[in-house]
């Protein structure tokens, strides 16, 4: 396989995810179907974005500073505020995968302590964020609360990624990679990115309700 063609097909793959996530914002369809729209059009753009070379470099803060951006120029817009879980997912898997352990996509063995203390980190975070968003927020400090309050499916989808990769038994020669310091200094294929983030933004919307 050419070394493009990974990313030829992270492109197809991103790109239908996006266009499918777009569709469901209009479709009239049950809720409960239209919802997945936030995470459809976030697993369109972390396809392209996990499939940059590593190490990444200013380029790994691409999506999550673009994401942050728009919502940060743009708070009272309807789509913004509807596209709330997405720009969590945006910014957080990034978070995970770029600065908490690197070494997730570099088919290396995971830092299992870091990744742990990562986790429980973020599930704390947003625990807090909850506790600290009165019902009826005002001004722009409460406001941004009630809007990290929204995006507590990407913390947790965060977490679960961490706590995935904390609990996975790695092969012998990526074990043996990791003794010896060898990396690759590229992201993995299509197969290693979807599996990245496919097992945590496939969880219940359990909390949807607190969105």
């Amino acid at each position: 396989m050419s070394a493009r063609r990974p990313q030829a097909i992270a492109g197809g793959v991103g790109a239908g995810l996006l266009a499918g996530g777009l569709a469901l914002r209009v479709a009239s369809w049950p809720t409960s179907l239209v919802t997945l729209n936030e995470s459809l059009i976030a697993l369109g753009f972390l396809a392209f974005h996990l499939q940059l070379p590593r190490p990444a470099g200013v380029r790994a803060w691409i999506v999550p500073g673009v994401a942050c951006a728009a919502a940060l120029v743009t708070p009272v817009s309807a789509f913004m505020s509807d596209m709330a879980e997405t720009v969590g997912a945006l910014v957080l898997v990034p978070l995970a995968v770029d600065v908490v352990d690197r070494r997730l996509l570099r088919q290396q063995a995971p830092l299992v302590r870091l990744n742990c203390l990562g986790s429980l980190g973020m599930i704390v975070a947003i625990w807090l964020v909850h506790l600290l968003t009165p019902p009826n927020p005002a001004g722009w400090v409460e406001d941004g609360l009630f809007y990290v309050q929204r995006t507590n499916e990407a913390w947790l989808a965060a977490a679960i990624i961490l706590l995935y990769y904390a609990t996975r038994r790695t092969s012998a020669r990526t074990n043996g990679e990791a003794a010896s310091g060898s990396h690759d200094t590229k992201s993995g294929s299509l197969t290693t990115a979807l599996e990245l983030v496919g097992p945590a933004l496939e969880q219940p919307q359990v909390m949807h309700a607190c969105s």
